[in-house]
């Protein structure tokens, strides 16, 4: 019935927007005679128009999003449910009407042409739907913005002579209260990314001495395809939104060790994976005050896998196929009772269902695994309220309380009957002393998701070794507190601090499970534990320091965290958590050139997974990337990059026991040093209006 709904929309507005003449171009970002940034922390929310974003010369919506002072970038994710899954942007007032359609691949989709403002909304605002978050930011379309055609295109060229064509094409047109787009995206994805590359890998037995040593090269890659729609229309004194769209993957990772004196091992890992959605948005006023929101979504999930080793000790193989079905229907009233007070009440039901057929062998012999087969239904639940009040410019309060709930039934080794209910309460206390100052606290009860691939066997991309499934696996959980000080200064600086602390109930992780292979590795919740990040966020407009359009942006987060280990009793930090890992961006636009170009650097400290039979440890590793862009007019612009300076390398060392970590000798050690080169990137973006 939605594919109908959609299709018969779409037909009556499915004409193609016109180019442009030749000698026609797109207005210029800078609007002339408007302050670039509007408002204060004390209203709660900043306007910041596009005269604020000229000095980084914004391509897109996700561009002008990411030198927002003060904003973290959040992006979708992928939960079962509507409740928790959008991210932090809205684009007028609402989140993308589409659930697998990433937010960040929407908002590269709008010029920031079409941008009239971007609002920074800090502690909640009147008849704004904060979904959760503590800060969000709202993309204000033109009203009426002429209709479109976007193309683009781009590649990857890596030293290895690896090239990846990528394509996309957007168009969307507007007429009324009726809008239409439709966007297609295709071309190859390609692993460029530390654990990925070339380099030693030298093996050595547990006393030390060396097994061999190899020549080793991963890599990751493949093609894809992405068509998505929405349309929407004025319907019986409301607005409808229909929304629909479809992804096609295919993915290999391969890992070869070419030993320099005998045969070749490795690891292999194909997948497919194909996903399509159907959705719809109704939204109606009930008076002057009330608005109802309605919303449904279909959503079809197929994942075929198969992973071979052929690495000793234990050569193994697992084949998987994985197929999951979700529908989901919710429903939101929200009440402004004035500017100072709204309430609003939500009540979500989805069912979800999951079936995996699995199949392994281990050293040439099948291997019943725990998990192999899985048969699950989810009937899920959620239910709540959200009151926002501010009695003055200096406070405001955001108090909501929900009930989720969660049953299972089904089949894998054993018959599958297990409940869940959660209480999720959440409360965000704003106080801005000034214009310039803001503090806001949280305290939330935060609920987490099992994804049902945790029910099922699995095996490790690096290590190769096989988990097995778990239907007992709990929700992990934590109590939250977290507290931060935002400063703004300089007329479009900012300095955020925050201090986060959480304790973690029902930590996911893995334990020992007998099989008739032997002991092996599963699934499984291990206890509990705590989690403290701090993290600074800086943007400086290097104006007041004699530097003309340059701006610099940079976050740190330093994280702790402890839990037992369940193979030593010993504390330890989470399995593969780093320490430390910051960020740093710096762009400058010379206006004349019609060019700006800058400096990415990231930075990830050193990290350690904890497995059943071994420990998996990567170390530090930086990467520097160069960009130039290049505007011949606000239609038209070149971009190109080089990424990975000047050449990103990792260490890893893997340890394999002859048992269970902790309580067996070493059976040998891996050491790998594997190196990305320099990448090049090039794209070509028009824009027709």
């Amino acid at each position: 019935m939605l594919l109908l709904l959609f299709a018969a929309a779409v037909g009556a507005e499915a004409t193609p927007p016109q180019a442009a003449p030749a000698d026609q171009t797109l207005s210029a970002v800078v609007v002339e005679g408007r302050a670039p940034i509007i408002g204060d922390l004390q209203k709660g929310v900043l306007n910041f128009t596009p005269q604020y974003f000229v000095k980084v010369r914004p391509s897109t919506a996700m561009d002008m999003v990411q030198w927002l002072p003060g904003f973290n970038f959040q992006d979708t994710r992928d939960l079962r449910g509507l409740d928790g899954a959008g991210g932090n942007v809205l684009i007028d007032g609402k989140p993308p009407a589409s659930k697998t359609d990433t937010l960040q691949s929407v908002l590269r989709r709008i010029p920031s042409e079409q941008v009239e403002r971007v609002d920074l909304i800090a502690g909640g605002a009147p008849g704004i739907d904060m979904r959760g978050w503590p800060v969000i930011a709202n993309v204000i379309l033109k009203k009426n913005p002429k209709p479109r055609l976007t193309y683009s295109l781009g590649s990857h060229l890596d030293i290895h002579g690896r090239i990846t064509p990528q394509f996309s094409i957007n168009t969307a047109r507007r007429s009324g209260d009726r809008a239409l787009e439709v966007s297609v995206d295709f071309g190859r994805n390609i692993g460029i990314y530390p654990i990925f590359g070339y380099g030693p890998t030298v093996r050595t037995d547990g006393a030390g001495a060396p097994v061999y040593v190899a020549d080793t090269h991963v890599n990751s890659g493949g093609p894809y395809v992405i068509a998505s729609g929405t349309y929407e229309r004025g319907l019986a004194g409301g607005k409808l939104k229909l929304n629909a769209s479809a992804r096609d993957f295919g993915s290999t990772f391969i890992q070869v060790d070419a030993l320099r004196s005998g045969p070749s091992y490795g690891y292999t890992h194909v997948q497919t994976y194909h996903q399509g959605e159907l959705g719809l948005t109704y939204e109606h006023a009930l008076g002057k005050r009330t608005t109802l929101e309605t919303q449904a979504l279909e959503r079809i999930t197929r994942f075929d896998a198969t992973n071979i080793l052929t690495r000793p000790p234990a050569p193994s193989r697992l084949i998987k196929s994985d197929h999951a079905d979700e529908s989901v229907a919710r429903a939101t009233i929200r009440f402004r009772r004035s500017e100072k007070l709204t309430l609003s009440a939500s009540a979500e039901a989805a069912i979800n269902t999951d079936k995996t057929d699995g199949a392994a062998t281990l050293n040439g012999v099948p291997v019943a695994l725990p998990g192999a087969i899985v048969d699950v239904r989810e009937r899920r639940g959620e239910t709540g309220a959200t009151l926002s009040w501010k009695p003055s410019p200096q406070v405001s309060l955001e108090s909501a309380l929900k009930l989720e709930t969660s049953t299972l039934t089904g089949r894998s080794d054993v018959r599958v009957d297990r409940s869940f209910t959660y209480l999720k309460p959440r409360t965000v206390f704003t106080w801005a002393p000034d214009k310039n100052d803001q503090l806001r606290l949280r305290v939330e009860h935060e609920v987490g998701q099992v994804g049902f691939n945790a029910f099922a066997a699995s095996s490790n991309f690096v290590t190769g070794q096989v988990f097995v499934g778990n239907t007992n696996l709990k929700p992990q959980r934590a109590w939250a507190a977290e507290a931060v000080y935002d400063r703004k200064f300089w007329n479009g600086g900012d300095l955020t601090l925050t201090l986060r602390h959480r304790r973690l109930v029902d930590v996911f992780g893995y334990v020992a499970i007998a099989t008739s292979a032997g002991v092996l590795g599963g699934y499984a919740n291990v206890g509990g534990g705590r989690q403290t990040d701090a993290v600074v966020n800086l943007l400086v407009p290097l104006k007041r320091l004699g530097i003309e359009g340059a701006t610099v942006r940079g976050a740190a987060t330093w994280t702790r965290s402890r839990v037992t280990d369940p193979f030593t009793g010993l504390p330890r930090r989470l399995s593969g958590q780093s320490g430390f890992v910051g960020e740093l961006h710096l762009v400058e636009d010379l206006p004349r050139q019609k060019l700006n170009f800058g400096l990415d650097a990231y930075y990830v400290g050193p990290n350690q997974i904890y497995e059943p039979a071994g420990n998996q440890n990567t170390g530090a590793w930086a990467r520097f990337n160069l960009f130039v862009e290049y505007r011949l007019k606000p239609s038209l612009n070149l971009r190109a990059e080089v990424n990975n300076l000047p050449g990103t390398g990792v260490h890893q060392v893997i340890d394999s026991f002859t048992g269970l970590r902790g309580s067996s000798p070493l059976l040998y050690r891996d050491d790998k040093r594997l190196a990305v080169g320099p990448v090049f990137f090039a794209r070509v973006r028009r824009t027709f209006q």
